[in-house]
């Protein structure tokens, strides 16, 4: 089902992607490193289970924010959904360091 995207993304050599569009964006990454991705994935670094924290960085981003959630809790988190409406409102997450 992603084998596709996970050759275009992970294997194959390419440019590191950078937002260079006018509109704003923000990525928020997960630090909590629970669920099924642990058992596929071994993260030496930060991670949500499933993708590592440094996978998230895009160059050219408005904000970047780490929260301590997993990879799939973070939809259910009130905390993700306060941070994503702080960013449409205001353009940052209010977490920044």
């Amino acid at each position: 089902m992603i084998g596709r995207q996970v050759a275009e993304e992970l294997v194959l050599a390419r440019e590191p992607r950078v937002w260079q569009q006018t509109r704003e964006v923000g990525v928020i990454a997960g630090s909590r490193p629970v669920g099924l991705g642990r058992l596929f994935v071994r993260f030496d670094d930060d991670s949500d289970g499933t993708v590592a924290v440094a996978e998230t960085k895009l160059p050219g981003a408005t904000d970047h924010v780490v929260m301590p959630v997993s990879h799939t809790g973070m939809q259910f988190s009130a905390r993700v959904a306060r941070q994503i409406g702080e960013f449409l409102e205001k353009g940052r997450f209010s977490l920044n360091p």
